[in-house]
């Protein structure tokens, strides 16, 4: 039960004139507990060491025989390993030991043992249709991985030889395209955003050079995070006279200050590129005001999800997860589904939190967040100050979206800045309000549906007040929830089908390949 306000444990959480910063305290944790072990396993899941997790969430549940989130990261990781037997036997496991939660693990079972639909490669690469390299700074699952992933999915299973360059990320992504078959080639890790080291990717050009030699692409597509990544395998690509696309999927007018020393260098980049590609026409505008993109130069083509997002939601499934998770039927569910970073918003989420505490509305709403990053401990720290601990959910990193958001109400993204997130359109395609600030290719993206509100780096206290009372508003009133829900269901059905954005980058790549004999002549 929730303690009353005159109880609560007063927390710190500070706007600094920078940016955003969480202030808090460490706390004491008893490292044999079963939490303990649990963070351990999440921790090492994250480094890549399965088999030191697997033991991990193991010995969390011999610590703690009901403890329903081990058995679910346990049986998570076993499927991710293909090893669907043991993962049913975990369930199994979990049914005996908490018969309460039968149903629960029974459907997922079921839906285990169903035929899972996936993709399926060609009997034949066509070699007529070339060779394409997709080379990328964004190796996780968030954003730009997702779109990497669909991006060179669909071109090799329409029989194109697909190539990925990225640094070394072992997750379902990764390991859904070896399965089908796409060849890996890895970088170095790299981080040309350390503020006193510069990245090894905006001036080692002999790493490109190994890559393109082994790969022998027809066609490079360059999918960037920021407009200088990859700087370095673009020049080479010049040199050696390999087409190239630049897909650039977030700008901000901070990197221009950032990237200084670099950015006479973009337009030699630009001029060779077949093509200059964002994701909204704010960052577009952005390339030309900041990056030096000349005004004739450059094409917007938004991003689209697939059709599982697009279809109704599904009470049992959304049933299943709050069961999961161990919220209330009847419960209001907040969902943000991002990595745990300053620059997604999450200080200000707790700021409105630490605001909602003290109205009746409070016991009724539940937050879902959904992601991993340098925050998470930070986070749940100051969770547990502010005795909210109950009511914030943190599941980590997720490749089940859709039945997330099957169990979500609200959908929040209080960003600083950001591309075309596709996490919004995930949630509007399911037909979920969404809850974002006006940043970046945010007000685009959402037209008029769903609320905006003030950007945080202007006014952020503005940002938490509506915020709180935004929640607070949709929260009492499911008519409201419903009707903003279709608005912005009705917008993504127009806007960010998968379908569409394919057929415009195909259209593009085919034109490109058809014309790859008159490059540089």
């Amino acid at each position: 039960m929730q303690s009353p306000p005159s109880s609560r444990k007063r927390i710190n959480v500070s706007l600094s004139a920078s940016g955003a910063s969480v202030m808090t305290q460490g706390l004491k944790f008893d490292p044999y507990s079963p939490e303990a072990q649990f963070n351990l396993a999440r921790f090492w899941y994250l480094k890549g060491k399965y088999e030191v997790a697997i033991a991990g969430y193991q010995k969390a549940i011999e610590l703690q025989p009901d403890y329903t989130e081990a058995y679910l990261k346990l049986a998570d990781l076993f499927l991710q390993e293909g090893r669907q037997e043991d993962a049913i036997a975990v369930y199994h496991e979990a049914i005996e030991l908490n018969p309460n939660d039968a149903i629960f693990y029974n459907t997922i079972i079921e839906q285990l043992l169903k035929k899972a639909p996936s993709l399926t490669s060609p009997q034949k690469i066509n070699p007529g249709k070339g060779h394409i390299l997709l080379y990328t700074d964004s190796p996780g699952i968030y954003g730009v991985p997702q779109w990497n992933h669909t991006i060179a999915s669909q071109l090799f299973v329409s029989g194109y030889r697909v190539t990925f360059a990225q640094s070394k990320a072992w997750h379902h992504l990764t390991k859904e395209r070896i399965k089908l078959g796409i060849k890996h080639l890895w970088l170095e890790d790299d981080n040309i955003y350390h503020p006193t080291k510069p990245g090894n990717a905006l001036s080692n050009t002999s790493e490109a050079q190994n890559i393109f030699q082994e790969a022998k692409p027809d066609l490079i597509i360059f999918a960037d995070g920021c407009p200088v990544s990859s700087l370095a395998a673009k020049q080479v690509a010049i040199q050696m006279g390999i087409p190239y696309i630049q897909v650039i999927h977030c700008v901000s007018s901070d990197w221009a200050k950032q990237f200084a020393l670099y950015l006479n260098k973009l337009p030699d980049i630009y001029c060779h590129a077949t093509e200059v590609i964002t994701v909204s026409h704010e960052n577009l505008e952005l390339l030309h005001d900041h990056f030096y993109l000349p005004e004739h130069q450059g094409k917007v083509i938004y991003n689209g999800r697939p059709s599982q997002y697009f279809n109704p939601p599904n009470s049992q499934i959304g049933n299943a997860i709050r069961q999961e998770l161990t919220i209330p039927p009847d419960a209001i569910v907040c969902l943000t589904t991002a990595r745990l970073d300053l620059v997604k918003g999450y200080q200000y989420q707790l700021s409105a939190i630490a605001q909602l505490q003290n109205r009746d509305i409070w016991s009724k709403l539940y937050f879902i967040w959904a992601g991993s990053g340098t925050l998470l401990l930070r986070l749940e720290n100051l969770a547990t100050e502010m005795g909210v601990s109950k009511q914030i959910k943190f599941i980590g990193e997720r490749s089940d979206i859709p039945d997330l958001l099957d169990a979500a109400d609200i959908f929040i993204l209080p960003s600083q800045f950001e591309g075309m997130p596709l996490a919004i359109m995930e949630a509007m395609a399911k037909g979920k309000p969404v809850i974002a600030s006006a940043v970046s290719g945010i007000p685009e993206e959402l037209g008029d549906t769903g609320k905006l509100l003030p950007d945080p780096k202007i006014d952020p206290q503005a940002t938490i007040r509506e915020l709180a009372d935004t929640i607070q508003t949709w929260a009492e009133d499911r008519e409201l929830r419903h009707t903003v829900g279709q608005g912005c269901k009705n917008r993504a059905k127009k806007l960010f089908q998968e379908g569409r954005m394919i057929e415009e980058y195909r259209d593009i790549i085919e034109r490109t390949l058809s014309n790859r004999s008159d490059y540089f002549e």
